[in-house]
């Protein structure tokens, strides 16, 4: 005993000479502390150098039971930068918070996508971010939803990396907003359990050198393991990665695959370690489990850690702490008679038995014997010991809480007739006891505190009862009357519906289906075996992935061996052609791969034409490999000819490289010709070259594309070691590649000055100007990117392989790809670009994209005011062209947010126009003028509506703009809207009072613009807003005729339907019908005769062939076959005249309409005579098909006309 304590003291003393936190020592390892330390001679560094935040890595005034730094507030810890000058500028205008804010609200995820400019839906694949804010991952200074460049492009790669689609990360995607922030808390826990995977950023064990062997200790340790928020995190998070420091870098490992240890290695510090990190991701089923993982954790604020507690056990947390906590224990249903054994003051209005803060509650491993009723008591066996006179002197009273002791002493002298111990069963002697006072019903007690004695009691005479008792949850008799029937204490009708997260469908998923699918996804195998014969198990998601699918990238076994027995396809592909060994390989999960690979085609590829092998390598998985290597040919061909040995060299896994000794290190990929030697030779990783030489790679040989060696790799991107092993092997130092770079011009163009001096050769030529000797592939070279050979495996990466046309230059090329590198260092050279119409180089990048040329272009004093031939400024272009960025830059730089174009538009006008809200809101929140207006006095919100963008709209009318304001024409936005029918728009516009009957210059409202285009939702929208339905424009028009001359039969029908004037007359005369009929739309001529329509209506127009004609007429006019035979039908009179005396028959024939005449003459008059006395044979005398047709149904006789004409001289 006493050797086991000198070992603890001496494994503590030592421990702390490493100057790691004592505290996270006791909290975490306790009496354990010697089985966890590794040997520390492998211990890297020492926990002072590793720790978070260079202006917090003090731990000298921490104890075992206190940390001191954890009391800090690292809220406005500088947000760190990743970039190496410490200088790039944040992101501004991205992550919008009003758009962040309307997710919460709306009960939606708030994973942005990696753009950052719209959040994603499910089943969208995406990255959950797990930080502490010590290490400078939170927001710091910047205001919200502001982020250092340099560090969100960080995470962004590594979201790319693991095919994710979007981030969620606590800075970005949880708002400040009080009301809101609630809410996004409330649902937290999801941005976990449906991640693909998290991440784990820590300062302290980035700084932490990879070693297997210790990397679960230097979890334990680490700042984020002893946060109270990270209970949360791990425990709801599926396929965790954490990052550490490898040789040239940060190296992400799995957790449950590379970093803990497995069941059958030997027992030591890391299955030890291994086992507390993998309870802590274990379903919490008992409190003690929930008080052992969080009474030793920190938060940044005490009410996280009521919140942390709340989502753990699966319910939404209460707005009051307390309440919060008496649902955790109602959720739980049990606890140990130990717990109830603490000296705090205890809850009000039921619970009295419970501490006020819950963690104050001590621990008890022992079985939860005791039952909690929903009302707050507790039930269960005790020894019941009657009260003798001596108690309190044999009370230590040292240790109890001052207000505790008081009410113990007070029930002890005032009514100890009234109190009773209650022991806990089994115990003899006892040493502790609750004293309790009876209450009026039978062995019901309440909760006075816990008793400690001096001298422990034994049974003697009088008879211990051990039998079953409540101990009530509230303080007294009037209290419990008053509140105790049932659960009604105030507000828990309310809350009753809010208490279980299990019950509230958590991600809003219907069909038993989907919600199979989510089992899966976030490993609830309960539900999932309660679904899986209900369910169709070869229903795809969104992306093509059955359960089977899920299952085997989630890892887990027992999923895919029950979907295994239900005969489900296993070779079955999502939509990226991807098999259930595919995800496997690519989550690293050795015993699902096992489980199929004998079942299932091994070299089945996807769409890339990468087999499981081919993945396991890339990702580094190394069980998986050797698995797979059993079956499948090392050098099968992949993705570009990649082969497994090149995935596993670009992406730096020596134990991979190692375990493909059988692999052709010749082999070379079909777009470049890179070998694997290459691949590691562009990584720096020293070891893999010095392996793959020693297997035989040729060190000088040379890619197909540019002639590049290994060499040319290495010294391009500063590989000292590797370039001086590579000379020493036999490298040419003076190798050339095909337009005539050697080794040293890429070390000196890139400004590695130790590699340029290791192959300084005198005889080299100066060829940067030349643009001749300049491919993509070598302006790509000179952007000083890690993993540059990593553009192989990855489609998208295809510009840097084509070919140059004859109007290619290298910075055209840089500036189009986004190479900022590259770009300064040819601008350092001597290269231009050339632009048109007018333009300057800014016009022309701020019109493609291209943020850094901008920036460089700004830094070099080029005009951000200059105007190109077509008018406008650069930012014009930006805003136009919906670049967020770039026009962020332009603002900082001064640019003027209200430059007018020639046309008089802004760039306000430009973005909203085009639709771009994320400009939009950067440039009113740069104080754009939200009315600024065009050359015809059109304002952005004109814009806005006449295109149709609802969020710009609303982004607008939240920001002030005038909803009234009128261009040239007098027409409103809304106006613009009903046009266009954006009936969304419309929506807006009416919700936020716009004038529904507000008159353009030619007196149309918007009924009638909505009416003419035909625009049903639109029309019925204004018409329920209660806009007036017979408006009449300059003209006389009202809705009901522009629909009806426009052919919109639906929109006719609701404005009949709502009781307009069928009757209404224009200027011309000309009721509905008459324009019905003169387009030939029949649909609406026969609406409007079954509603009554007057089919003889005259049109008096003075001025025009229509003076007092009828609706045939206008048919016939217009030849109108269906029209006119339909209102002949309907009994229309044939022989009607117009003011010239021609009847329809007349107006038909002068038009050489043959087929109405075919109608008329059923019973038309074929010889009435006109005023001029012509006949209808007379206007048809140009038309010879009508003519003809006359001529052989018409008598010859010699008609004379009054203009002396006859048909025979016809």
């Amino acid at each position: 005993m006493d050797s086991d304590c000198d070992m603890l003291l001496e494994t503590l003393q030592r421990v702390k000479q490493l100057n790691f936190c004592p505290n996270r020592i006791w909290a975490v390892a306790g009496k354990k502390l010697p089985e966890l330390v590794p040997d520390f001679d492998i211990i890297p560094g020492t926990g002072d150098n590793l720790d978070e935040h260079e202006n917090y890595n003090e731990h000298n005034e921490c104890t075992p039971n206190f940390c001191e730094y954890s009391q800090r507030d690292f809220t406005a810890v500088q947000q760190r930068h990743e970039c190496k000058e410490a200088n790039c500028r944040q992101l501004r205008g991205r992550f919008s918070r009003v758009m962040l804010e309307r997710a919460v609200r709306n009960g939606k995820p708030t994973v942005w996508n990696l753009a950052g400019d719209c959040l994603l839906e499910p089943p969208q694949p995406y990255m959950a971010i797990s930080h502490v804010w010590s290490d400078g991952t939170g927001t710091g200074a910047w205001k919200d939803g502001d982020v250092n460049e340099c560090l969100y492009t960080f995470f962004q790669d590594i979201a790319k990396q693991f095919q994710c689609d979007g981030i969620w990360w606590d800075t970005l995607c949880i708002p400040r907003e009080k009301a809101a922030r609630i809410k996004a808390l409330q649902q937290i826990q999801t941005s976990y359990e449906d991640a693909r995977i998290t991440l784990v950023h820590d300062g302290f064990l980035r700084n932490w050198e990879w070693d297997p062997k210790t990397a679960c200790f230097a979890i334990l340790m680490s700042p984020w393991f002893s946060r109270g928020w990270t209970a949360l995190e791990l425990t709801k998070s599926r396929k965790v990665k954490v990052i550490f420091r490898g040789h040239r870098g940060p190296i992400i490992k799995d957790l449950d695959e590379e970093i803990l240890g497995k069941d059958d290695e030997p027992n030591g510090p890391r299955k030890e370690a291994s086992w507390i990190i993998r309870n802590l991701r274990k379903k919490f089923t008992t409190l003690n489990d929930l008080l052992t993982v969080l009474s030793s954790r920190y938060t940044s604020w005490p009410k996280d850690i009521a919140i942390i507690s709340a989502l753990l056990v699966g319910i939404i947390p209460n707005e009051r702490q307390q309440d919060t906590y008496k649902s955790i224990l109602t959720k739980f249903g049990r606890l140990s008679p130990g717990h109830l054994f603490h000296n705090s003051i205890t809850m009000s209005k039921g619970f009295s038995w419970c501490p006020a803060k819950l963690f104050d509650m001590p621990l008890d491993s022992s079985d939860p014997s005791l039952t909690i009723s929903e009302g707050g008591d507790v039930q269960g066996k005790w020894r019941i010991i009657p009260v003798g006179a001596e108690l309190e002197k044999n009370c230590w009273w040292d240790s109890t809480h001052s207000l505790i002791r008081r009410q113990l002493k007070y029930a002890l002298t005032r009514n100890r007739q009234d109190c009773h111990l209650l022991a806990e069963c089994g115990t003899v002697p006892v040493g502790r006891a609750l004293l309790v006072r009876k209450m009026q019903e039978t062995s019901c007690y309440q909760y006075i505190g816990a008793v400690y004695l001096r001298q422990e009691l034994r049974e003697k005479n009088d008879k211990w009862i051990e039998t079953t008792v409540t101990i009530s949850g509230y303080r007294d008799d009037m209290e419990m009357t008053s509140v105790h029937p049932g659960n009604n204490r105030p507000g828990d009708k309310e809350d009753a519906s809010h208490l279980n997260l299990e019950k509230e469908n958590p991600s809003n998923v219907t069909s038993k289906t989907e919600r199979l699918h989510c089992a899966i996804w976030r490993g609830d195998y309960h539900t999932f075996h309660k679904l899986i014969e209900k369910s169709s198990l070869d229903v795809p998601d969104q992306l093509g992935r059955r359960p089977l699918h899920l299952a085997s990238e989630r890892g887990n076994k027992q999923m895919v061996e029950d979907l295994v027995r239900y005969k489900v396809d296993l070779d079955v592909r999502c939509d990226n052609g991807q098999t259930a060994l595919h995800r496997a390989a690519w989550a690293g999960s050795a015993g699902v791969v096992r489980l199929l690979q004998d079942r299932v085609d091994e070299m089945a590829k996807d769409k890339a034409g990468n087999t499981a092998l081919h993945i396991a390598a890339q990702m580094g998985f190394a069980s998986v490999v050797e698995l797979l290597i059993k079956k499948s040919p090392v050098n099968v061909e992949g993705y570009n000819n990649l082969t497994p040995l090149h995935f596993a060299a670009m992406n730096e896994h020596r134990t991979v490289v190692e375990l493909l000794k059988d692999a052709d290190v010749e082999a070379k990929d079909y777009i470049i010709g890179w070998t694997s030697l290459h691949c590691a030779a562009d990584n720096g990783d020293q070891d893999i070259v010095k392996l793959l030489i020693h297997r035989g790679a040729e060190v000088n040989v040379q890619d197909d594309r540019v002639g590049w060696t290994p060499l040319h790799l290495a010294a391009m991107n500063g590989h000292k070691l590797v370039v001086g092993l590579l000379l020493r092997k036999g490298a040419k130092i003076t190798a050339k590649d095909k337009y005539d770079w050697t080794p040293q011009r890429f070390a000196e163009i890139n400004g590695h000055t130790e590699v340029f001096k290791l192959l300084h050769d005198k005889s080299a030529d100066a060829i940067f100007a030349n643009e001749v000797r300049w491919t993509p592939l070598h302006c790509k070279a000179i952007n000083n990117e890690r993993g540059f050979v990593k553009t192989l495996a990855y489609s998208g990466s295809e510009v840097f392989f084509s070919e140059k046309d004859k109007n290619w230059t290298p910075l055209q090329f840089a500036i189009e790809n986004g190479l900022e590198t590259a770009i300064r260092r040819l601008l350092e050279v001597g290269f231009n670009i050339k632009t048109k119409y007018g333009q300057t180089s800014l016009h022309w990048a701020a019109e493609h994209g291209h943020k850094a040329f901008v920036r460089l272009m700004l830094e070099k004093g080029v005009d951000k005011e200059a105007e190109s031939l077509f008018g406008g400024a650069p930012l014009h272009c930006a805003a136009e062209r919906g670049h967020r960025e770039v026009a962020q830059l332009l603002l900082e730089a001064g640019a003027d947010k209200d430059s007018k174009a020639r046309d008089g538009c802004t760039p306000l006008h430009r973005a909203a126009s085009n639709g771009h809200e994320v400009v939009v809101r950067l440039l009113l929140e740069a104080g754009a003028h939200r009315e600024a207006k065009t050359r015809d006095d059109r304002t952005p919100l004109h814009k806005a509506a006449e295109s149709g963008h609802e969020a710009i709209t609303r982004l607008l009318l939240e920001n002030g703009a005038d909803k009234e304001a009128k261009d040239a024409d007098n027409q409103t936005p809304l106006h613009d809207a009903a046009k266009s029918g954006h009936e969304a728009v419309a929506r807006l516009l009416v919700k936020a009072g716009a004038d529904k009957d507000s008159k353009a210059r030619n007196g149309n409202t918007p009924l009638h613009r909505a009416a003419s285009g035909g625009h049903e939702v639109a029309v019925r929208l204004l018409l329920e807003a209660g806009a007036f339905r017979e408006p009449k424009a300059l003209d006389g028009s009202t809705p009901l005729h522009d629909a009806a001359e426009a052919g919109h039969e639906v929109v006719a029908r609701l404005l009949v339907e709502a009781g307009v004037d069928k009757e209404a007359i224009r200027w011309d005369g000309c009721t509905p019908l008459h324009r019905a009929a003169i387009g030939g739309h029949e649909a609406v001529v026969w609406l409007l005769l079954e509603n009554g329509a007057d089919k003889e209506a005259i049109a008096w127009n003075r001025h025009g062939v229509l003076h007092c004609c009828t609706p045939l007429h206008g048919a016939a006019i217009g030849g109108h076959e269906a029209v006119t035979q339909l209102l002949l039908e309907k009994g229309a009179d044939m022989e009607a005249k117009d003011s010239d005396g021609c009847t329809p028959l007349h107006r038909a024939a002068s038009r050489g309409h043959e087929v109405v005449v075919r109608l008329l003459e059923a019973g038309a008059h074929r010889e009435a005579k006109a005023r001029d006395d012509r006949t209808p044979l007379h206007k048809a005398a140009h038309a010879e098909a009508v003519k003809r047709l006359l001529l052989e149904r018409t008598p010859m006789k010699r008609l004379t006309n009054r203009m002396n004409g006859t048909q025979g001289d016809i």
